[in-house]
């Protein structure tokens, strides 16, 4: 599981998930789709949604596309609106069956609540939190 999915992804709490999506396809033979949802939001006003907004009208038909699938297996998709600056692939969303409708472009609403992202990383400041620290962290 490790090797496909890297140690260093597992220690955060999407990568257990996903090991775990792994595992039970892996042992027991279960389909599991895993969706990578970036901003879902109805009002954009930030730039980095830009590039991985899902729309409201397109949220209903990925989550449909990725339940009704026939022996989709195990797959980790991206779940983004058809955005002109998107960085992601939607091929695997696509794949399902997933036809996205909205671009973010069409939507952002810059002004005065601007979030800037300095981190450089896909998940934004997101990634910047310590599971292993209070108030994620489980008493042992």
């Amino acid at each position: 599981m490790t090797s496909i999915l890297g140690p260093q992804l597992l220690r955060r709490h999407q990568g257990r998930r996903r090991g775990a999506g792994s595992l039970y396809h892996d042992r027991y033979g279960l389909d599991v789709v895993c969706l990578r949802i970036g901003s879902y939001r109805a009002v954009l006003t930030d730039e980095r949604a830009g590039w991985n907004w899902l729309s409201p009208r397109d949220c209903a038909p990925l989550i449909e596309a990725a339940l009704t699938t026939p022996s989709p297996g195990f797959r980790v998709v991206w779940g983004d609106s058809a955005n002109t600056r998107r960085i992601a692939s939607l091929g695997g969303s696509l794949a399902l069956g997933y036809e996205p409708l909205d671009d973010a472009e069409d939507y952002l609403v810059l002004g005065s609540h601007d979030v800037v992202d300095d981190t450089g990383r896909i998940g934004g400041v997101f990634t910047t939190v310590d599971f292993d620290d209070p108030p994620y962290k489980t008493a042992t």
